[in-house]
């Protein structure tokens, strides 16, 4: 599936109906969120993880939701299970992407 692009008006609805999200929080300006966004997209179009919906959203254009979820370091991704927070965690490789990826779609698939 693709990655979705999700705003401060649209945010509880993709959540209310998703049963399984995962949103990537970014800044334009970020080197690192760019740098991360060929493997999320890569992990988005993954058969394995169909069940699981992926978003993004600029959190410069959408200050709401970066102050609701107290998004202070970038990128940063949160992890949502049927509505509720599951975790919020700051990545800065791949490989911990992958990992948080695989390990949200073991515990809670």
């Amino acid at each position: 599936m693709p990655v979705y692009p999700s705003s401060d008006d649209e945010f509880p609805i993709h959540l209310d109906e998703n049963k399984t999200v995962i949103v990537k929080f970014y800044s334009d300006w970020s080197g690192t969120c760019k740098l991360l966004l060929p493997k999320y997209i890569e992990l988005s179009e993954e058969e394995k993880y169909d069940h699981i919906t992926f978003f993004d959203m600029n959190i410069d254009e959408n200050p709401m939701t970066k102050r609701k979820l107290d998004i202070t370091s970038l990128p940063a991704v949160g992890l949502f299970k049927k509505g509720q927070t599951v975790k919020l965690e700051t990545l800065v490789t791949d490989e911990e992407l992958m990992n948080l990826v695989e390990a949200f779609d073991k515990e809670y698939n």
